[in-house]
């Protein structure tokens, strides 16, 4: 508050970052502009089918799901395993695998939940990766289990590299899959709402993230449509070139 006293605009990365702005009483809503996030996505916009790194040949069947992000307590990683547990439970003869990329305070505790659900067998936590690329190339759907979002780079660059998306439908999630959040908020536990680019559940439900998880297993042909429709979303919205370009205009509008 202090700042945004002496400061000419503030800029929010989503309109769901601005709203949280005014409500707090940070500034006045005229004061804050909204410019999304802008990303190097020319290397996700060229993967163009598996790379065989994180899947072997011989895997071309298995569903392969990734998810991307801190291992922090705001990413609810535990959810993310609790939907594992019960989409094992609920889909027995589905063969799937799962990577978890990322590091942070929450990783001793995720790998130990891992042995003890008995996700062992199934579920890789690997730490950061640094070709990340490969990693969306091999995967059949991205998840983001997150209690709140700014903007979700892990959604955006799955999306960039043409596969669909499985996410708890908060903050700026909402803005990037562009979806109303009456309609999650209406949505029942143990659900989820299909959207232009995968599928939202409501946050904390590990029931609607397992009833996802099946359709996504279920149906090779839509998670290829899916995927094509978040890549036609995103290759605009959030390119590095447009941040660039919004920037500029801002500046020049204020001087």
């Amino acid at each position: 508050r202090w700042l945004a006293r002496r400061t000419d605009r503030l800029i929010a990365v989503s309109p769901a970052v601005k709203d949280d702005l005014v409500r707090r009483r940070v500034a006045l809503a005229e004061r804050i502009e909204v410019i999304p996030l802008g990303l190097p996505l020319d290397p996700l916009l060229a993967v163009d089918g598996y790379r065989w790194v994180w899947r072997s040949r011989e895997e071309r069947e298995v569903f392969l799901i990734a998810w991307v992000g801190r291992l922090v307590p705001i990413k609810r990683v535990e959810l993310f395993l609790e939907g594992l547990r019960g989409f094992t439970q609920r889909a027995p003869r589905i063969r799937w695998r799962a990577v978890i990329a990322g590091d942070g305070a929450c990783r001793e505790a995720t790998e130990g939940r891992i042995v003890e659900w008995g996700l062992a067998g199934g579920v890789q936590c690997v730490g950061w990766v640094k070709d990340v690329s490969s990693l969306y190339a091999d995967a059949d759907v991205v998840c983001l289990t997150s209690a709140n979002e700014g903007t979700p780079v892990a959604l955006i660059e799955a999306m960039a590299a043409g596969k669909p998306v499985l996410a708890t439908g908060v903050g700026g999630v909402l803005d990037v899959l562009q979806v109303d959040r009456s309609s999650v908020e209406a949505l029942p536990r143990g659900t989820c709402q299909q959207v232009a680019s995968g599928w939202v559940v409501r946050s904390g439900d590990a029931e609607g993230l397992v009833q996802a998880l099946k359709r996504c297993a279920d149906d090779p042909h839509m998670r290829g449509q899916l995927g094509e429709r978040g890549r036609t979303l995103v290759r605009e919205r959030y390119a590095s070139q447009r941040l660039l370009r919004d920037i500029e205009q801002l500046y020049e509008r204020l001087l």
